[in-house]
């Protein structure tokens, strides 16, 4: 008798799996992005944008001149860094840009001297060879602080904005 009611259970369960229309439990959705009252995907995570504009003709400048530009907190990847030369200097004035773990880590002796725009990361439209050590973004596990310094002895009346995209990876 046992084994004919587990026969039967066993072929009532098989036709219910092949024969019976599955009934759902209600669905919720909870994607990002999937309709007009969720935020898009892209603002879950805080990318943003720094920018800074240097003026040479406002202060006499000399070799190794630091100019601090800005403070990047811990946990965050900075992806790319853009100067635009907006007024040249017109000479031999070259700048680099970097942090205090490589001054030049995102540009080495970038000119100065005409009206350009330079980027840092090769995923970007760029009139720069990629082989600083930044060329691919920078990681800061630590705080940190880009910064400018002047390579040559006067960078006179140059004027340029230098723009960092960041993304805060860990809070």
């Amino acid at each position: 008798m046992k084994i004919f009611a587990k026969t039967v259970q066993a072929l009532v369960l098989l036709f219910a799996l092949l024969f019976a229309v599955p009934v759902y439990a209600t669905t919720y959705n909870q994607r990002v992005g999937s309709t007009g009252t969720q935020l898009p995907a892209h603002r879950e995570t805080p990318v943003y944008r720094l920018k800074a504009t240097v003026s040479f003709a406002d202060q006499a400048t000399s070799v190794t001149d630091v100019v601090q530009l800005f403070n990047i907190p811990a946990g965050t990847f900075v992806v790319g860094v853009a100067v635009s030369v907006t007024t040249a200097e017109g000479g031999t004035s070259t700048i680099d840009v970097g942090d205090a773990t490589d001054t030049d880590g995102y540009f080495d002796n970038l000119s100065v001297n005409s009206a350009v725009k330079s980027f840092s990361s090769p995923g970007l439209p760029a009139t720069t060879v990629f082989d600083e050590p930044y060329c691919q973004g920078r990681y800061y596990a630590d705080a940190g602080v880009i910064s400018v310094i002047c390579n040559t002895a006067d960078s006179g009346v140059a004027v340029f904005t230098v723009t960092a995209i960041c993304v805060k990876v860990i809070d």
